[in-house]
Order: structure tokens, then C-alpha cells, then sequence
């Protein structure tokens, strides 16, 4: 597939002193997109600008910022991103501008996150004009003290929202309403001013998507792009069979056919980056390309792999030497999809189909991104999902992104509203004729069950989240605690690899385990659990290791428990336990052979849940057994069926809501079940709307013209399991057996 743009010349005029800033950064014009969202803030508009990747979006809330300090050196700007290191990038960069504008020599622009230290932050919010920041410092630090932020918050004149998109499902709505207490506070202190602008390169509907966001109106949406562009190229590589004559068989390795495409990629010196869709396979990419370049040390220096995981300074120093180019390649998880400028790549390589069509557009965007031409390759697994868009490679280029979805404001999402209303009654005392603006028409009720009553109609928050009940709204599903895994080789110097969240260690650095770092393999000599500590040293083996486990999703106690129309069938709500155990590991070869197989004891983690399911009646496993269809696949499929057609409902998972993926070599209860690790509201809308989820997933398998699945169907792009179970007629006899029209 190729693209081609020209550029498109825009009009906006600025002072003398920004003119010259801008010549001297060789910008002359602006491109058309960014004179208009521009105009849209002059006149008093939020602004949400929706251009491809690498078209100067960041461009349009920098030029304004510098706009509104030389009209008054007083104010402030607020610029929120979704990752640290986006953070600092954009600070370095804004810091460029300021250098170049004389007048604000005196103009102070820092981040704040959870690296900076305490002595610094009562100084950043005494001096600070701009502060570079992320969602978790905004609900966890400055809400909580925001009568010692009242100066900064009172001359607040600009919101930035960067990478919007990634604000989406439990995230996002966590961050909305995090959003609503900021301005909230603002108002309170007689701040009513204050603009926003977002920038996304992936978004259906980017106006509604800012307004549920942002809770606010009267927002101007800039979409038609005027920057240039140049030739993008799109392949689709399917790895070819091991045994030509089976058409439907196994085909090589994804990782090997990548290996042996980023090395001829390298060779001609075309910079490339690769992304990997798991950290597991990012190291084992990185470790075969160790392999390929072991007899050229000098173009396996110019090679690195970048992952979650790594410590903040190694991410650091390899985010440097990309956009510096002292490297050649990067083997990256999506850590590195988001818009961190690191320099201009010639080529993007996608080790399987991503998650998202926004994540294949965001990735693919990470090359060309200097208006030259670019190359994305995009290999596909052996998996049935990736073998679908193989065979059909227009369902795949033709998606357009889904829709995001917020869970506030609504009656049945009250559990995450009611959280943030403690926050808020800290913060400030909760009004409630006033704060409906903000939190919408269902805090009445929630104040008066949840909250304490004080004079004059106003609440603060129960005593039992007080004095910080930021501390009890996790807004990331994050609230594990960190292993960390420590290389002994050099006895003399032992030093820090990287840190592992406690759900990973079982799997990752059991005794005897291999662990891949910068694709050098290490053996794991002891996990103490007491100390959260893995002791590792350098090895070299041809083989890796991979976990032998078990999970098992158990029902608990019922909440709640319904009848479904005109049937006897029931679902029900409530608490469930999630138990995984690993009992031993399989040492493995390079083409995914084990070659032994021994065990281990670890204690199971165990993980306390919130569920809806339903027993399969009777009636769809006999006609299951009749025709021959693994109960098990049938059932794999339903689940799956049920996750696709939420957002039809209004309603986005966004991988909160899991199943327990099934596995050809384990059966399990026969029961449908789907769950979430921590409460955010979508468990209950889901009970509340199940049996109009069953009908929508029986009505959209039957008008899907596959034959086996697809990814429009049954098929889940997060499946655990690679979609290897499955059956979509199987998926059909059970809803319509819940349907009563078996």
C-alpha cells in the first residue's frame, strides 16, 4: 500500500520574537492543520488536532504556550502525557523554544514525576511556569495538596493532553475523572479559564473522545493534515510452510523469518525498528540476532532491544543513541510506539499483528518520520488470527480504529465515581448543586451514602479514606510489588538488571529459569520470595526455558444472580478467585522443540476478582457431543465472541476484562465467565446487558461470512492461547441453547 502527501501551507501570525524563534528552528510556515487549531484557541476553543504521526501536532500547544507567557509572564501551563519518557522528551524540546525567545530567559519548565525528588517539588511549584507531567503525579500529588498548588492553579491557562487515545477503558476513565477534580479545583479557585488542546494520531471520533475526557464543550476538531509525507509501503510476510504440500500446516518460526529480515535490513544499513508484541519475544528476537552478528561486532553494537522491564536509565541512554543514530536497529516492545522522537527511521517490522489497528498505524508511523520514504513489514504468526489477515489482507488494512469508551458518570459505574468523589470532597468539600458540572447528576446519591455530611450541604470523604484517599484509587491496575532481578556473574560487582512485577516472577524467574536481557541469557540460581529478589549469572546455552502452569478461575460467592428471558438459564455476579501455579519448566530449542522437561515448586498467586458467568445448559453440550465439537472450543469462542461486540455497547474492556483462554490439553468447568482483577465498573454493565450481549454475538456470528472464525467473529487478538481452540459453530449452539431457541 502506498501514500502520498504533499504539504499545504498555513497562516498564522505571531509576534516579532516568536517569528525569529521560528526561522531560526527553519520553520517558515506553518502547515495548514496547525494554523487552524491554533486559530481555534485565539478564539477561545479546546482543540483536539487528530494528523498523522509526525506532522507537528506537538508544534501547535508549543507555539501557544510561548504565545500566552509573552502576553503574561504570570501564567501556567500544565502538559500531561501517559509516560515519563514522553514527558522529558517534550520537555527538552519545548526547552529549545525557550532558549530561542530572549523575554523568557526567566521562564522555568520542569517535569515532575515519581523520579523527582522531594526536596525539588516545593521549588518546581513555587518557580515552575510549565511543568511536564503524567496522570499519576496529577492524582497523587498535586490534587491531594492542591491548596499549596492554589498559585500555580489559580494562573492556569492551558491543558495539554497529549497521545489521547491511550486514555481509553479503566485508564481512561480514571484519568477523566482525575481531569473533572483538576478543573473542578481551578473553578474553586476563581480559575474558569483554562484551555485544553489533545493530539492524537488514532481516534474515530476524536471530539466526543476529548469531551469524555476532559468533561467539556465547545471543542474545535482539526483533522485535515497539511504536512508532508513520503511513500509509505505496506507488506504483508507470511513465513513460509515447513511442508510446502500442507497447506493449513506449521510455517517457520516468526522469529527466525524476522531475524533473517532485520539482518538483511541492517546490511544495506536501512534503519529499522522491530516491534515485538511480548517482552519474551523482543529478548528472543535480540537473542538470535546475537547469533546472526556474532562474526560482526561492530553492526551488533548499532543493535539494542528496548522493553518495559529495563531500568529508567538504561531506556535512557538507548533512547538517546537511536536519536542521535548511533544505532542502526531497535527490537522494542510497545514501550517505544508512543511519539518519543527518536530520530528518523527507514523502516518498521512488526513481529505479528498488533493488538489494535491504532497500534499497527501508531507503529507503522514510527519510520518516515522525517517526510522521507518508509517501509512496514508486517510478519504474521502461525497463529489462526494472523493467519486470517494473511489470506485477507483487506480486513486488516481496511479497519478503521474502534471506538474508545469511558466508564463514568453512568448509575451502574458509580463504584469507580464514588472513589474519585472522596478524592475530590479532600480537595475541596463536595457541593452538590455546584460539582454536578463536573461528576454529573449521580452524586447526590453517592454523597449521601458513601460520603460525611458537613454544614451547608457539603461532604467530605469517610473517615476511613482520610487524610489521603488518593492512596486508595489505583488508577493503572498496578498494584503489585516489584521483584528485582540482580546479575551476580562479576562477584566483585554486583549490579541491577532490570524489576519484574510480582504476577510475572512464577513465570519468568523461577529456579532454573532462563532470563534473556539484551538478548544475553542468564540462569536464574535463586528467587527469594521474602525479599522480592533474583539472583542470575551470564550463560551460554542454545536453549531457553519455558513454564509448565496452571490457571485455574474458581467462583467464590454470588452477588447477584438473574434469569434470562423466557428461559431457565441463569447468570450471575460475583467474587472469584484466580489461582496460578507453576510447577515445573520445559527446556526448549531455538525451533520451539523441548528437549527436557522438569519440575519445581512455587507457592500459587492467587488473585481476588470480580466475575459474571453462566453454565452452559446441558442441552447445547449434548448437541456439542452429537456433532463432535470439543466443548472447550466452543466455549473458548463464546467468551471471545462476548469481548468483541462490547464496544457496540458502549463499552471498552481495554484488556481489564479477561477469560480464562483455553488450552487444547486441559479441560475446564463448563461455564462461560469473563472477570475482572480489579472493580472498574465493567463487570456490572456487563450483567446488566448479558442476555443483549448473548443475542448481538449469536447475530454477528451467524452474518459473519467466515467459515471457521475471524477476528470479526470469535477470533481475540489478546488470546493467551494464539486463538488454537476454537469453534465457531460451537460458539453458536451455546447461545442460542442460553437463547432458548435450541
Amino acid at each position: 500500500m502506498l501514500t502520498f502527501q504533499k504539504k499545504y501551507i498555513g497562516e498564522a501570525l505571531f509576534s516579532q520574537e516568536i517569528q525569529e524563534a521560528m526561522s531560526e528552528s527553519g520553520i517558515h510556515k506553518l502547515y495548514t492543520h496547525q494554523a487552524e487549531a491554533i486559530s481555534g484557541l485565539r478564539n477561545r476553543q479546546h482543540v483536539i488536532t487528530t494528523t498523522s504521526t509526525a506532522s507537528g501536532k506537538s508544534l501547535v500547544y508549543q507555539l501557544y504556550i510561548l504565545e500566552a507567557l509573552l502576553d503574561n509572564p504570570l501564567s501556567t501551563a500544565l502538559l500531561i502525557f501517559p509516560t515519563k519518557a514522553l514527558a522529558q522528551d517534550q520537555l527538552a524540546s519545548f526547552k529549545s523554544w525557550l532558549l530561542k525567545c530572549p523575554s523568557l530567559s526567566n521562564i522555568k519548565a520542569v517535569t515532575l514525576d515519581g523520579d523527582t525528588p522531594t526536596q525539588e517539588r516545593a521549588l518546581i511549584r513555587k518557580n515552575a511556569s510549565v511543568i511536564f507531567t503524567n496522570p499519576d503525579v496529577l492524582h497523587y500529588a498535586i490534587l491531594p495538596n492542591s491548596s499549596h498548588w492554589r498559585p500555580f492553579l489559580t494562573q492556569l491557562c492551558f491543558i495539554v493532553i497529549d497521545e489521547l487515545h491511550i486514555y481509553n477503558g479503566s485508564f481512561g476513565s480514571n484519568v477523566a475523572l482525575i481531569l473533572r477534580r483538576l478543573r473542578r479545583v481551578c473553578h474553586y479557585f476563581g480559575n474558569t479559564s483554562a484551555l485544553c488542546v489533545s493530539c492524537s494520531a488514532t481516534l474515530q471520533d476524536p471530539e466526543k473522545h476529548m469531551q469524555q475526557v476532559l468533561g467539556v464543550d465547545n471543542v474545535k476538531t482539526v483533522d485535515q493534515d497539511g504536512a508532508p509525507c513520503g511513500k509509505k509501503e505496506f507488506i504483508l510476510w507470511n513465513p513460509p510452510l515447513l511442508n510446502p504440500e500442507d497447506k493449513d500446516g506449521v510455517r517457520r518460526s516468526v522469529i527466525l523469518e524476522c531475524a533473517d529480515i532485520l539482518e538483511y535490513l541492517l546490511s544495506r544499513n536501512v534503519r529499522t525498528i522491530a516491534f515485538c508484541k511480548t517482552r519474551k519475544t523482543c529478548e528472543l528476537l535480540m537473542r538470535q540476532m546475537r547469533e546472526k552478528l556474532s562474526q560482526e561486532p561492530d553492526r551488533l553494537k548499532k543493535l539494542m532491544s528496548y522493553r518495559g522491564g529495563y531500568t529508567p536509565q538504561e531506556r535512557r541512554r538507548i533512547e538517546h543513541q537511536l536519536f542521535n543514530g548511533q544505532l542502526l536497529g531497535v527490537i522494542a516492545t510497545n514501550a517505544l510506539e508512543l511519539g518519543i522522537d527518536i530520530g528518523s527511521l527507514d523502516a518498521v517490522v512488526m513481529i505479528g499483528v498488533p493488538w489494535s489497528i491504532s497500534s499497527l498505524w501508531q507503529q507503522s508511523g514510527r519510520a518516515g518520520r522525517r517526510h522521507t520514504d518508509s517501509l512496514s513489514i508486517v510478519i504474521t504468526n502461525n497463529d489462526p488470527m494472523d493467519q486470517y489477515y494473511a489470506k485477507h489482507p483487506s480486513a486488516l488494512f481496511d479497519q478503521k480504529p474502534a471506538p474508545l469508551h469511558l466508564h463514568i458518570g453512568e448509575k451502574e459505574d458509580s463504584a469507580l465515581l464514588e472513589r474519585h468523589l472522596q478524592c475530590a470532597a479532600e480537595e475541596w468539600p463536595l457541593d452538590i448543586t455546584k460539582d454536578t458540572m463536573f461528576f454529573g447528576p449521580n452524586i447526590k446519591t453517592i454523597c449521601e451514602e458513601h460520603l460525611v455530611p458537613i454544614d451547608n450541604g457539603l461532604y467530605r470523604p469517610h473517615h476511613k479514606f482520610r487524610p489521603y484517599p488518593a492512596e486508595f484509587v489505583p488508577i493503572r491496575n498496578i498494584t503489585e510489588e516489584i521483584f528485582v532481578v540482580v546479575d551476580i556473574t562479576d562477584k566483585n560487582e554486583y549490579k541491577i538488571l532490570e524489576e519484574i512485577e510480582t504476577s510475572r516472577a512464577p513465570f519468568e524467574i523461577h529456579k532454573g529459569a532462563i532470563f534473556i536481557h539484551q538478548g544475553q541469557t542468564y540462569l536464574v540460581d535463586e528467587c527469594n520470595i521474602i525479599q522480592r529478589c533474583a539472583t542470575v549469572h551470564l550463560v551460554r546455552v542454545d536453549w531457553t526455558t519455558s513454564p509448565r502452569d496452571s490457571t485455574n478461575v474458581n467462583t467464590v460467592r454470588v452477588t447477584n444472580t438473574k434469569s434470562m428471558h423466557c428461559t431457565q438459564h441463569t447468570v450471575s455476579l460475583g467474587s472469584v478467585q484466580v489461582e496460578t501455579v507453576v510447577f515445573g519448566y520445559h527446556k526448549v530449542d531455538k525451533y520451539n522443540r523441548i528437549i527436557d522437561s522438569l519440575d519445581v515448586y512455587m507457592d500459587p498467586v492467587v488473585q481476588n476478582a470480580t466475575g459474571v458467568w453462566t453454565d452452559v445448559p446441558y442441552l447445547a453440550l449434548q448437541r456439542l457431543e452429537t456433532l463432535e465439537i470439543n466443548p472447550m472450543a466452543a466455549i473458548h469462542s463464546a467468551e471471545h465472541a462476548l469481548i468483541n461486540v462490547l464496544p457496540r455497547f458502549g463499552i471498552s474492556s481495554n484488556g481489564t476484562l479477561k477469560i480464562k483462554c483455553k488450552s487444547p490439553h486441559k479441560d475446564l468447568p463448563t461455564r462461560i465467565l469473563v472477570y475482572e482483577l480489579q472493580l472498574n465498573g465493567v463487570v456490572q454493565k456487563v450483567y446488566q446487558i448479558f442476555e443483549s450481549l448473548l443475542k448481538t454475538s449469536a447475530d454477528r456470528i451467524q452474518q459473519c461470512s467466515c467459515e471457521h472464525g475471524c477476528p470479526t467473529c470469535i477470533q481475540l487478538s489478546a488470546c493467551s492461547e494464539g486463538d488454537l481452540l476454537h469453534s465457531k459453530k460451537g460458539a453458536l449452539i451455546i447461545f442460542w441453547a442460553l437463547l432458548g431457541k435450541l
